[in-house]
């Protein structure tokens, strides 16, 4: 599970540990049976940075950061999804955020400020003219998680909210932003609790900033879509099988009336899910581990489900994947491939998902 408190970076450490240990094994690596299907890739090397790619909004490139280290990084670039041809984008030579809004080009990132970087400014960058736009300025908090409304209109670093037309700002409870409703009026909000590790989701009103209690899955923040204004809630709940092995069990939780439906269930290695729903929420993609190190099968593999239907098998590798990103149209995943042998990300694309 995606830990909201503790983030993206130290998942993708956890990870990178364990198949890092399994590489010592001398079983390690899939049998021959098992025909690996990553689909294309972009970028061969982009470091270490564990920030997710971004699509521009015509879906023709893909925007990543390169980095020697998380918040150490060497800047942002775009890679053309026809040509592959990868270019240097003017700007910031350090962040820790990248986000787009859904129906905006700018790209939404932060910078350390101050004469001894307690603050962060946010600031917006468009990918092909190079436009480069302060939007406001932030203390550090204990979580400074970037997300943008679709229409631009707002945004959420850690527990500040932001109207961007008008540079209001407002504190909200400690906690995390997961993301904007459609139509900016809502905020879906991690509120941390004292004495629980586990937050509890909020809605919250963009012109006000008042709050709305929701239905928990019980579990940290794993993903989410929305139907009209009300999120969805991805679940993931593991029970011991044979062996070593794990079932996951996958449902959906109507976060305002508490509904849940049942999704699918899979045999994994670990109980560890990275899961993404498409831009339209009709079409969910899951990494799922799979397989026995054992007997040399160990594989992750990429599973979509479309509106419902049961899982398709799209990609598959032998190591770590980050997110899966789609396209705008839905019909492509972007993913950074993490070698086990190695500390280095390789982007790849899926298309004709």
């Amino acid at each position: 599970m995606i830990d909201f408190q503790v983030g993206r970076a130290r998942l993708f450490i956890a990870l990178l540990g364990v198949l890092g240990a399994a590489a010592c094994s001398e079983l390690v690596g899939p049998g021959p049976g098992h025909v690996e299907d990553p689909g294309i890739l972009l970028v061969p090397s982009t470091g270490t940075g564990f920030l997710e790619p971004i699509w521009t909004k015509d879906g023709s490139e893909v925007v990543y950061l390169t980095s020697d280290a998380l918040r150490n990084s060497r800047g942002l670039n775009a890679v053309s999804i026809s040509t592959h041809a990868s270019r240097r984008i003017p700007g910031p030579s350090s962040t820790s955020n990248l986000v787009r809004g859904s129906d905006g080009d700018r790209i939404y990132l932060t910078l350390a400020a101050g004469s001894s970087g307690e603050s962060l400014e946010v600031a917006r960058l468009h990918p092909t003219s190079g436009a480069f736009e302060s939007v406001t300025t932030v203390s550090v908090g204990a979580d400074d998680h970037l997300e943008v409304s679709p229409d631009e209109k707002f945004l959420v670093i850690g527990s500040t909210l932001h109207n961007v037309q008008t540079g209001a700002s407002m504190s909200l409870p400690p906690g995390r932003g997961a993301g904007f409703s459609p139509d900016g009026s809502q905020l879906l909000y991690y509120r941390s609790n004292p004495g629980s590790s586990i937050p509890s989701p909020v809605l919250i009103s963009t012109a006000d900033a008042s709050s709305q209690a929701l239905h928990s899955t019980g579990d940290f923040h794993l993903a989410h879509r929305w139907v009209g204004n009300v999120p969805h809630l991805l679940k993931s709940t593991a029970s011991n099988g044979a062996g070593t092995s794990s079932t996951i069990h996958l449902s959906e939780l109507n976060a305002v009336t508490g509904a849940a439906r049942d999704i699918a269930e899979f045999t994994a290695r670990f109980p560890a899910v990275r899961a993404a729903w498409s831009p339209d929420g009709n079409a969910l993609a899951l990494w799922i581990p799979e397989g026995e190190i054992s007997s040399r099968t160990d594989r992750t593999t990429l599973y979509v489900i479309r509106s419902a239907g049961v899982p398709k098998v799209v990609g598959s590798i032998h190591g770590s994947a980050g997110e899966p990103v789609f396209s705008p149209s839905g019909t492509a995943i972007a993913y950074f491939y993490y070698d086990p042998e190695g500390e280095t990300g390789s982007l790849y694309l899926k298309p004709g998902i």
